[in-house]
């Protein structure tokens, strides 16, 4: 009980270094996460310019037919007409769009949308200050992030297996950071928790694995009754 109490606290002390970002900042550096924040906001607002006059005229080309048609429709059984339903396909499309163009400035995804993984370890190598054991966790992130996204094949879906591919690994790989940050985190204060619930033959990697699972145990939002 008591390395379970022990947990839930270092889960809300770590959480309280308060949201993602926080954590992002506590596990990388001030340095090094700032360079990466800055640089992802200026490729945002460099794609989200360049769409924008794409977008914008296309809006504005709608907007025009809509004017010139001046049927009257005493009665509509659809919910969303089709200005509507064309409509909200250019959002979603200038979404993914944006997010490729930002993916490509990192070179992080191709022309043909395939993922760059080397890219992406590439950069991790570069990050400098960190510890290896974490370097090594971001690493490994990648790959089991990468063997997830391959199970994703094409199929009679509205979104094209590549894009959902790329979503799929984005959403793994920023639940992984997360961990390996949190490992990283406890492997710091690992002499702060009385571990002797657990095999005292295991070696600390293992224990800090086990910690973090008892983590997310004893979280409260991740009851396993919520996934029936």
């Amino acid at each position: 009980l008591s390395v379970v109490v022990a947990a839930a606290v270092a889960q809300e002390a770590f959480i309280k270094k308060n949201d993602f970002s926080k954590a992002m900042v506590s596990c990388f550096g001030e340095d090094a996460y700032h360079t990466y924040a800055h640089k992802l906001k200026a490729a945002i607002m460099e794609c989200m310019a360049e769409l924008h006059e794409h977008y914008h005229k296309n809006e504005h080309d709608d907007s025009t037919q809509s004017k010139g048609d001046t049927r009257q429709h005493y009665k509509r059984d659809a919910l969303y007409d089709d200005k509507i339903v064309k409509k909200m396909a250019m959002k979603v499309e200038q979404k993914v769009n944006t997010l490729l163009c930002v993916l490509r400035k990192f070179e992080y995804v191709d022309n043909a949308t395939n993922i760059l993984y080397d890219n992406m370890k590439r950069d991790v190598k570069m990050i400098t200050g960190l510890d290896s054991n974490l370097k090594e966790d971001l690493l490994k992130a990648v790959d089991h992030c990468k063997a997830a996204a391959m199970c994703i094949e094409d199929s009679n879906t509205g979104m094209p297996a590549d894009i959902k591919q790329i979503l799929s690994f984005l959403k793994c790989e920023k639940k992984t950071r997360m961990d390996a940050c949190m490992k990283a985190d406890l492997r710091k204060h690992i002499a702060e928790f009385d571990l002797s619930v657990f095999n005292s033959e295991a070696d600390e990697d293992a224990k800090v694995e086990k910690l973090l699972y008892v983590l997310w145990g004893a979280d409260p939002g991740n009851d396993p009754l919520n996934l029936l």
